[in-house]
């Protein structure tokens, strides 16, 4: 019994052993080559163009609509 424990908990150990490997390290090998330069570059502009279409966006829709959220009519009342 305690033999098949054993086993199982070196099987266990070798599964988490793998899976950290792939998961965890590989990736983080795969972000520090420097031949995936461009990869990150692309996605800071990507995210920071989107995010300020959504920013903007949402003054201009407010506006267009007339929309107030509940936050701004919350503020508005007590100034």
């Amino acid at each position: 019994m305690a033999d098949q424990v054993a086993r199982g908990d070196a099987g266990v150990t070798g599964w988490i052993s793998a899976e950290l490997q792939q998961n965890v390290i590989q990736p983080i090998a795969d972000f520090e080559n420097p031949n995936q330069e461009w990869r990150r570059l692309f996605s800071e502009l990507l995210g920071t163009f989107l995010l300020v279409m959504v920013a903007a966006g949402g003054g201009m829709m407010g506006r267009r609509f007339r929309i107030r959220s509940a936050g701004a009519r919350r503020w508005s009342r007590r100034g």
